[in-house]
């Protein structure tokens, strides 16, 4: 009927509004190019005190093969297919990946945490007032089960700072 006011069709994706905290800063480091990496190379690196440790990664993202190096050791696997000591590897490769894209775990990781979000907290390094997103993992399954995480950020999303506990 002319009269009546003209329906509009409603899209499958959220808005900014509906996406929760997670997804929004998972957005804002970039989540949505995601599909289009097709290999990441990174190297991990501790220094404390004297002592000096590095692991180096390749990890060919759409065929899932990693390429763990240590030292004079080298190490290629598939994910999809792990036998013990790539499983022992693997744990190193998740450790090492969640720091460097710690925002896209919040995506890849969203059923196996709860969150709280917080609007205004003290960051811990800054001392300056920040957005407060605390993920805890369940204490079954992975390999550090239990663990939490506070991220800091401002209303762009863009994580700041953020505590391991």
């Amino acid at each position: 009927c002319k009269t009546e006011p003209k329906k509009t069709e409603e899209t499958a994706e959220p808005t900014e509004t509906e996406k929760s905290v997670p997804e929004r800063i998972a957005g804002a480091h970039g989540f949505d190019n995601w599909a289009d990496v097709k290999e990441i190379t990174f190297t991990f690196n501790v220094d404390r005190d004297s002592m000096h440790f590095e692991r180096s990664w390749n990890w060919e993202t759409k065929t899932n093969n990693v390429t763990a190096i240590s030292g004079a050791d080298t190490l290629t696997y598939n994910r999809n297919s792990m036998d013990s000591i790539a499983l022992k590897t693997n744990s190193g490769f998740i450790n090492d990946r969640y720091w460097l894209m710690a925002p896209f775990n919040l995506m890849w990781d969203a059923n196996n945490y709860t969150y709280e979000h917080t609007e205004e907290a003290m960051a811990p390094i800054s001392k300056e007032s920040m957005q407060k997103l605390t993920i805890v993992y369940a204490n079954e399954g992975g390999y550090t089960p239990g663990d939490a995480y506070d991220f800091y950020f401002k209303d762009d999303y863009i994580i700041r700072e953020w505590a391991y506990r």
